[in-house]
């Protein structure tokens, strides 16, 4: 398992900091599915008719599900990519999303985030799990100065 280390304020500058309205955690997972489909497209993966975004909403679990059927994350680059804070290969002007931190906003308003991605041609499905009181208390702990 990678380490990951975490300043005292990160998430709450990257989630509520940046993020207030509940609302928009909706257009940055959309917006990073947009993103992928267009990739998918320009890649010849899709035809632009065939991309989709699904949403499912279940009240009584209290969950959101997105799905696309875009490119998805190779099982060899999906923990780099997305244990990696702002760093994105998106470009501005050309892609929607660029900052590599929208995937985080969810975080301000949910318990748990659950990623899981599988490329086109792998049978692999990665999941990453990010804990909402766990990684805030990560934080808090590396701002104390304990590990």
């Amino acid at each position: 398992m990678n380490e990951y280390i975490f300043g005292a304020n990160i998430l709450e500058n990257l989630t509520t900091g940046m993020y207030q309205d509940s609302k928009v955690t909706y257009r940055e997972y959309i917006q990073n599915s947009c993103d992928q489909i267009d990739k998918a497209v320009r890649d010849g993966l899709l035809l632009q008719s065939e991309g989709y975004i699904h949403i499912w909403l279940d009240p009584d679990r209290r969950t959101i599900s997105i799905e696309d059927n875009a490119t998805g994350l190779a099982a060899a680059k999906f923990q780099k990519t997305l244990g990696n804070i702002a760093d994105s290969d998106k470009k501005i002007g050309e892609d929607k999303g660029f900052r590599g931190i929208g995937r985080l906003c969810g975080l301000a308003y949910c318990g748990e985030l659950v990623y899981s991605s599988t490329a086109k041609g792998e049978t692999i499905v990665s999941t990453m799990r990010c804990k909402d009181m766990e990684m805030r208390e990560l934080s808090a702990a590396n701002g104390r100065g304990e590990k």
